[in-house]
């Protein structure tokens, strides 16, 4: 068995044309909040309420 020398990069080019589903804000935001439930956090409490848009907002800046 050969084992290649280097991994197989792939460019965000060539990620940008394998087409997959856009994931809408309020999709991300929902995933935030259940990544919260995961954590054991209620994010409907006072000090989370706005917390999965500010981290959608924040992904989105990267």
């Amino acid at each position: 068995m050969t084992l290649p020398i280097a991994p197989e990069f792939v460019s965000t080019d060539e990620l940008k044309t394998k087409s997959q589903p856009p994931v809408t804000e309020a999709e991300m935001i929902q995933a935030v909040r259940t990544l919260l439930i995961g954590l054991g956090e209620n994010p409907d409490r006072e000090g989370l309420l706005d917390t999965p848009k500010r981290v959608v907002k924040a992904l989105k800046f990267l």
